[in-house]
């Protein structure tokens, strides 16, 4: 959910306790019909780790309009 809009931003995560339940399920969903939506259903891919967050949100401030500053 968007904190600010409080609207669903359309994805979500899904950890399996193997490889072959993972993709298992790219292999079954992918493009399957959920609540009228195709979905798109894919195994994680990061070149490298991600930062760690600052414990708040920086997305969009719809007060000024804008994306707030890090």
């Amino acid at each position: 959910m968007d904190p600010i809009l409080r609207e669903s931003r359309g994805f979500g995560f899904v950890t399996y306790e193997s490889k072959d339940g993972a993709n298992d399920a790219v292999t079954e969903l992918d493009g399957q019909d959920f609540e009228g939506k195709d979905m798109i259903v894919q195994i994680a891919r990061r070149s490298k780790p991600r930062k760690s967050t600052p414990g708040r949100y920086l997305g969009y401030d719809r007060s000024r309009n804008k994306h707030r500053s890090r």
